[in-house]
């Protein structure tokens, strides 16, 4: 993986800041396998941060009929919205997000995309992680469902809010709780 790392480096310095995305594709290309060697696909599949904590308004806001039967060619997101920093204006969530199998593999495929990405779009407008996995979804053509949930929080310790406070970064965020 560090081979891999380091070359993607080189052909674009942005490279670092979707380095989660790794584990995630990875992970993806495990799943697939094992649907091939089974003979099945399943039929929701999540990209989740293992820090979350998702509160009781979420299993109302998201019902397991719903949840089990995702649309085809559709991402379901949360903490998506419009972002006036980037010429595209988008950014999708990426801490909790689920589809449908064949959608979660070109989705879990950004990170391998991603040598491919203008330059001048990483570097000049600095755009985040959520924006550019905005750019590729939409790429790909697959649909967009940011309304799923909103009740999902980022657990931090209180040492980390201290630290955070103390580094004067402010208080948490309205996506952070203290666990």
């Amino acid at each position: 993986m560090t081979a891999t790392f380091d070359k993607l480096s080189l052909v674009n310095p942005f490279a670092s800041k979707i380095a989660d995305y790794i584990s995630v594709m990875y992970a993806a290309h495990l799943k697939r396998r094992y649907e091939i060697e089974n003979d099945f696909h399943y039929d929701a599949c999540v990209r989740m941060r293992n820090d979350l904590f998702l509160n009781d308004r979420f299993r109302e806001c998201l019902p397991i009929e719903t949840f089990l039967n995702p649309e085809f060619n559709t991402m379901y997101s949360c903490h998506s919205g419009i972002d006036e920093s980037v010429w595209f204006r988008k950014r999708l969530g990426d801490v909790f997000w689920y589809a449908d199998s064949p959608t979660f593999d070109k989705l879990s495929n950004f990170y391998h995309w991603f040598p491919n990405m203008p330059l001048e779009m990483t570097i000049s407008h600095d755009a985040p992680p959520e924006h550019l996995l905005y750019y590729y979804t939409r790429m790909c053509n697959i649909s967009i469902d940011p309304n799923i949930v909103h009740y999902v929080s980022v657990c931090r310790d209180a040492d980390y809010a201290k630290k955070k406070e103390a580094a004067g970064l402010g208080p948490l965020g309205e996506h952070e709780v203290q666990c």
